[in-house]
């Protein structure tokens, strides 16, 4: 009998209801080539008249990927009989998770993850070079053994192995077309700055002069307000494909084998050249200096940890998991957790990028943000003084977590690092790790709208995030929260950007995590 889960298209569950239940549906994919090469395998039970034949795609000791006609099929094999030549030996299988994707992630991010992940779990590590551009990472101890292969490729080509099953999660600089939340996992903050050298006499940019720079609307200095003008050498693509917020994504860094013979990167070049510009990642900022964006109504905000953490800062651009919808190797799932330990953050510290670590921010230490509010304050039909005097009484004595619910375009859906969020937050309540007696998830929203309306609308986010995270308490079985968890509305009160233009109001529309 079956002793396990086996995951199956629905086409074949008609007949088989008695043995397997279904764990949701399957993604479309591709046999990968060479596998119909290959001679068939049978799974078969001898107690019942079950049987499954196709090709063998992968096996990792307990689980068996299949080729069947009806597409491919991931059965569990405890009691179950092989029949065939290609039958595995379950006592030689290996598992092997197969990543592949940008350098960004390949070269230096990921390989300390997995030499760290195998120190906390008492693992010997041997680096092999298995292919071109590839390293094999065999993991082992005395009651488990894990492979682990990285590759470097372009994001295309990642993805397009991993819809033909030769990958099985992809490292990605951005969120592929057709993506959903629930398949990226965020593994470390980034964000894209405007970049010019330290002599440039520029502090700041507007999004839509960024933006007319880069298309090359925009050629000269004097038009952004350099006092002494001059042609601008504008460095990287200048095609808005594949760019956030209409903007271009710059080229990723070349990580030859060589670290003499490394190329100067485009921020290098800037740094070197006061008439350079371009838009880098502020990971690769090195000695270029970033000028913050300003919106119409003058609100500027540069790119730091802590703005990167919350997402207030509006070029926020995370390095991302793209995860399959199928099972994953054994072993996986133990490797992906260590993800959101204290321990793998210190690793993606190190490696320079922006940890996902919450920090705590007082209210002395918003005043940025208050002189904004202040400054809106009854304006056109906007949240009035008695509103941000409600707001300082509502979190007086708090701190603000950088813990920040932020939505997709459009729509209500967290977008992937809000929706990474939930699952850390949940996580940190269950194991005691904030301290204080209530946690407060207050809401606000951008100013389009009537100032009531929006009060409305942000205590319905705030309510809705609360409501994720006390489920994701009860998945973890981890009983009622250690902290009071209170919901608050205020609305358009504490602007982030500037409701003239999609992204200000967007960042605007936010819930935050407070803590007192």
């Amino acid at each position: 009998m079956f002793h396990q889960i086996a995951v199956l298209p629905r086409a074949l569950l008609a007949g088989m209801l008695g043995f397997l239940v279904f764990a949701g549906p399957i993604a479309a994919e591709q046999t990968p080539p060479g596998a119909t090469d290959q001679k068939p395998v049978t799974f078969q039970d001898s107690e019942s008249s079950f049987t499954l034949t196709g090709q063998l795609l992968s096996y990792d000791g307990l689980y068996a990927r299949i080729q069947t006609e009806n597409g491919p099929v991931t059965v569990a094999t405890e009691g179950l009989d092989c029949v065939g030549a290609a039958c595995p030996d379950a006592n030689t299988a290996k598992p092997t998770l197969r990543l592949s994707g940008v350098p960004e992630m390949t070269r230096v991010l990921l390989p300390a993850l997995i030499e760290r992940y195998a120190l906390s779990a008492g693992m010997r590590v041997q680096k092999s070079e298995s292919a071109p551009a590839t390293t094999l990472f065999s993991l082992s101890r005395p009651d488990a053994v894990f492979d682990i292969s990285v590759t470097t490729d372009t994001q295309a080509a990642a993805i397009a192995d991993q819809k033909e099953g030769r990958v099985d999660i992809v490292l990605a600089l951005s969120e592929p077309d057709g993506a959903q939340a629930r398949q990226l996992r965020v593994v470390a903050l980034d964000g894209l700055v405007p970049a010019v050298a330290r002599a440039n006499p520029l502090r700041k940019i507007s999004l839509a002069a960024l933006q007319q720079v880069l298309s090359g609307a925009v050629t000269d200095w004097s038009e952004l307000g350099h006092p002494e003008g001059g042609p601008i050498r504008l460095l990287g693509s200048q095609s808005p494909k594949d760019g956030f917020l209409g903007l271009p994504l710059p080229a990723p860094t070349p990580f030859p084998n060589s670290v003499s013979a490394r190329p100067l990167s485009m921020a290098d070049r800037i740094a070197s050249d006061p008439s350079a510009f371009g838009l880098v990642r502020a990971s690769q900022l090195g000695l270029a200096r970033a000028l913050a964006l300003e919106g119409a109504c003058g609100r500027p905000i540069g790119a730091n940890a802590t703005r990167l953490k919350a997402e207030d800062y509006p070029l926020h651009a995370p390095l991302l998991l793209v995860l399959p919808q199928r099972r994953l190797p054994r072993g996986s799932k133990a490797f992906l957790q260590f993800f959101e330990t204290p321990a793998a953050q210190l690793v993606v510290r190190r490696a320079g990028y922006v940890d996902q670590m919450p920090d705590r921010v007082p209210m002395v230490q918003q005043g940025q943000r208050l002189v904004n509010a202040v400054a809106a304050a009854g304006r056109n039909g906007a949240a009035s003084l008695a509103d941000l005097q409600e707001l300082v009484a509502g979190l007086a004595g708090a701190e603000r977590l950088t813990t920040t619910f932020r939505f997709r375009d459009g729509g209500a859906e967290l977008d992937a690092q809000s929706s990474g969020n939930i699952e850390r937050l949940a996580r940190m309540l269950a194991t005691g790790r904030l301290t204080g007696t209530e946690m407060i998830f207050a809401g606000f929203g951008d100013g389009t709208g009537p100032a009531p309306r929006n009060k409305e609308l942000s205590l319905e986010r705030a309510q809705a995030v609360r409501g994720a995270v006390q489920a994701q308490l009860e998945q973890l079985s981890a009983g009622p929260p250690p902290l009071e968890l209170s919901v608050q509305g205020h609305g358009e009160v504490l602007p982030m950007g500037c409701d003239d233009s999609a992204w200000g109001r967007q960042v605007n529309r936010r819930v935050e995590v407070w803590l007192r």
